[in-house]
């Protein structure tokens, strides 16, 4: 785990107050830095895809259908995205 203490990048609550005001009175958006895919498996029947924690934790659970995409990311994390968010990711 990354030492947060020593970054001298200012972290940045992406939901907190003060950026849900600035996107109110600014309308900026901003984009998040995607990781590197390591993996992508086009859906044919609809399933639920799971990404745990190490300790077993469940992070995250996501239904995809057929036509959908599940990538996996540089941790072994699972996405489910569509074909046009694929094009994207993948630019």
């Amino acid at each position: 785990m990354e030492n947060l203490e020593n970054n001298t990048e200012p972290l940045v609550d992406t939901l907190g107050p003060e950026m849900v005001e600035r996107w109110k009175n600014e309308g900026k958006l901003y984009r998040r830095k995607i990781e590197p895919i390591l993996g992508a498996e086009k859906v044919t029947e609809t399933r639920v895809v799971e990404t745990r924690l190490p300790d077993g934790t469940l992070e995250s659970s996501q239904e995809a259908k057929p036509g959908d995409w599940v990538i996996t990311g540089s941790k072994g994390e699972k996405f489910v995205v569509t074909q046009k968010k694929l094009i994207l990711y993948t630019r």
